[in-house]
């Protein structure tokens, strides 16, 4: 049985920011390490809540509360267990609240059917959350929900229609909510689509803020495919939600820089009179493999009644340098994840983790996010309590993995891609011993280096030369290291102290880095 997602960390679950990003930096500061794409935020009493996509992987929609905006700690999921009308593709959640109660919008892939728009509804921001089920569901989908009352207070629905995805324009609508919020009343209207040279196939990601006599639209355009995101922020306003909407002439207002790729899909927010743009982006030294991270920038509105990004003085989150887990804690650390396409069968305790194997080619498996793109992951197994096929991985998704595994007295190293069957890159045959320790040495996110060891202080190469990691380029999931078990499902795969570190010179690197994005000037 797999035990309920814990919101606390296991004892033996050790964190150790000891190697912290925080040096003064000009312009946007990362808040949010680590795969954090679409963040939304509100705040609630004197804390900000803050969730962001989770794309496949499960549980949905990660929670986090802050109380500057800078410094976040997890708090949860929104959705421990997937809503039942949905299957994957969790993205874009938007999380609000009023007098009823705190509400998030969110997208989703239909069972049997294509991207709808769905709401949850909590009592308060750390849940649990009732899921409302789908809202809207156009035929070429719906995503990116945003609700916004209108100079009335009458409450809309704002969305994406998907038109992209099937060669068409991607109009912005509009329709009223029902008192309950689970669904729309009267006939949608639209608020504005791509028109624009530079927002190329696309307009999506809207978020609505109001500013003396203007509502502002905050929204992302062009198109983002892993390391070739082109995504940019555009701003457009109108003194009421019905428009006519105008377009800001000096758009894009954010766009790619010496750093930051890709600024896009986020949510103001003030505090203390000061006014910030949530929002993710790629570094441009690690885009696809630590994915898209939540940064913080700073605007000011202008006299000609538009705004204006400003450079700032602030500090980069520090990232972990080192997480371990000795599994004694009775549950997996909330920080695990699972695709939404296949949940794993796993226990806990006493010292292991004892994982359910699967015969698909990428087996079963949980998974962490990485920070950094020069990183060492290490897991012990015992072989003799082993009677899968089990082992360390890096993975992008259910069909793109490369794992060192651990199977009677061999190490072997696998290359899986697009899902067809493994290629066998390395294998080496070992002595009978009571435990082994596999380690992946990843640099520049770009090529890994497999080791063992029998004895814990000698290491070996299993590969001589350096696996490459291109192909487990992913446009919506960022790469995770995970622990895998492949063979029939009557079969166990078990894990002793599993540890990531960050390699120090990946980290001068990133110190000695730092530039803001290029603002576009009036």
């Amino acid at each position: 049985m797999t035990p309920a997602p814990s919101t606390s960390f296991p004892t033996a679950y050790i964190v150790l920011l000891l190697l912290c990003l925080a040096v003064p930096v000009m312009g946007q500061r990362l808040v949010m390490p680590g795969d954090f794409p679409d963040p939304s935020v509100v705040q609630i009493g004197d804390t900000y809540w803050a969730s962001t996509s989770s794309a496949n992987w499960a549980p949905a929609f990660p929670l986090l509360a802050s109380k500057d905006l800078e410094t976040w700690e997890f708090r949860g999921h929104v959705f421990p267990q997937l809503p039942e009308w949905a299957d994957s593709y969790f993205r874009a959640p938007e999380i609000t609240y009023d007098s009823t109660g705190v509400y998030v919008y969110y997208t989703a892939r239909k069972r049997g059917g294509n991207l709808c728009v769905g709401i949850a509804r909590a009592d308060g921001p750390e849940g649990p959350y009732q899921d409302l089920g789908p809202i809207m569901c156009q035929d070429a989908g719906s995503i990116d929900a945003f609700p916004v009352r209108d100079n009335d207070g009458t409450l809309y629905l704002v969305w994406k229609e998907h038109g992209n995805s099937i060669g068409k324009p991607t109009p912005i609508w509009a329709a009223k909510l029902t008192p309950e919020r689970t669904g729309v009343i009267g006939e949608p209207f639209k608020l504005f689509q791509n028109d624009a040279p530079w927002e190329k196939s696309l307009v999506e990601g809207v978020s609505i803020t109001r500013h003396g006599k203007y509502l502002y639209a905050f929204y992302t355009a062009a198109n983002c495919q892993g390391r070739d995101c082109v995504y940019a922020t555009g701003i457009a306003r109108s003194r009421n939600l019905h428009g006519p909407w105008q377009k800001y002439r000096g758009n894009p207002v954010l766009e790619a820089g010496a750093r930051w790729k890709g600024p896009g899909h986020g949510t103001p927010v003030e505090r203390n009179g000061h006014y910030y743009f949530l929002h993710d982006a790629h570094d441009d030294a690690n885009t696809a493999f630590t994915g898209r991270q939540g940064v913080l920038s700073e605007f000011t509105y202008t006299n000609d009644g538009w705004l204006r990004f400003e450079a700032q003085d602030g500090h980069d989150a520090p990232i972990p340098a080192r997480l371990i887990d000795a599994f004694d804690g009775g549950h997996l650390a909330p920080q695990w994840s699972y695709s939404t396409f296949q949940k794993p069968q796993y226990n806990v305790g006493e010292g292991a983790l004892t994982l359910n194997s699967m015969p698909s080619p990428c087996g079963a498996y949980v998974a962490q996010k990485l920070y950094a793109t020069d990183v060492e992951a290490e897991v012990t197994m015992k072989p003799a309590a082993c009677t899968a096929e089990s082992g360390i991985a890096l993975v992008s998704d259910d069909l793109n993995m490369l794992r060192a595994t651990l199977v009677g007295s061999k190490v072997s190293l696998w290359k899986i891609a697009k899902g067809h069957h493994p290629i066998l890159l390395a294998e080496r045959f070992i002595r009978k011993t009571d435990s082994v320790m596999v380690r992946i040495v990843v640099r520049d996110g770009r090529e890994a280096i497999v080791t063992y060891s029998t004895n814990g202080t000698q290491f070996n190469k299993l590969n001589t030369d350096p696996a490459s990691l291109t192909f487990l380029q992913s446009r919506d999931r960022a790469i995770r290291v995970a622990l895998v078990a492949i063979g029939d499902t009557d079969r166990r795969a078990c894990f002793e102290h599993f540890t990531t570190r960050v390699r120090k010179p990946e980290v001068q690197q990133h110190l000695a880095r730092s530039g803001p994005f290029r603002r576009r000037e009036r």
